[in-house]
């Protein structure tokens, strides 16, 4: 199942990155705003400006309801990994989410495109797919992986927004 997600955020792309990657409190309160426990496995960074690269693997707990039926397919082992890396000449990042126990069986990934806009501001655009092959099951997956990645994306752009404006000075 393929779909788009995008937004339009009142930030630089400069900003926009240092805030997303090295700004510790902003992760820190997006995260307990997601209801989410990340342990930051890999965090590898070189260049600045247009040559930022950034290469980032997160093991993530929820902390909100999971399906049941998600559970039971995940044998309660609901951490799951994420994995990316930025090229920001390209103005792209690469997404991958492996699961648990399924991560064989189901393809969670795709990428964000960044354009600077004028005045200062950024649209986001990710286009992801989830492809679960797991017979009776794969579709249910995929559309509870896409509606929780669609909520996300929601709250994370309401969430920066709101941390942008009152945190005008910050990186």
């Amino acid at each position: 199942m393929d779909f788009i997600v995008d937004d339009v955020l009142d930030v630089s792309l400069q900003r926009f990155w240092n805030v997303l990657f090295f700004d510790r409190e902003y992760d820190r309160a997006l995260y307990d705003f997601l209801r989410l426990d990340p342990e930051r496995l890999v965090f590898e960074w070189h260049g600045e400006g247009d040559d930022l690269h950034v290469r980032r693997r997160l093991r993530i707990m929820p902390r909100r309801d999971i399906p049941a039926f998600i559970k039971t397919v995940l044998r309660g082992m609901l951490a799951y990994e994420e994995c990316i890396t930025l090229n920001a000449r390209e103005r792209r990042m690469d997404v991958k989410v492996v699961l648990p126990v399924i991560g064989e069986r189901v393809d969670v990934s795709g990428h964000y495109e960044f354009e600077g806009l004028p005045g200062d501001k950024l649209r986001w655009r990710y286009q992801g797919r989830c492809v679960a092959r797991i017979p009776l099951l794969g579709h249910k997956i995929d559309e509870f992986m896409v509606g929780e990645f669609r909520k996300a994306m929601a709250e994370v752009a309401t969430f920066t927004k709101h941390w942008l404006t009152a945190h005008p000075t910050r990186p």
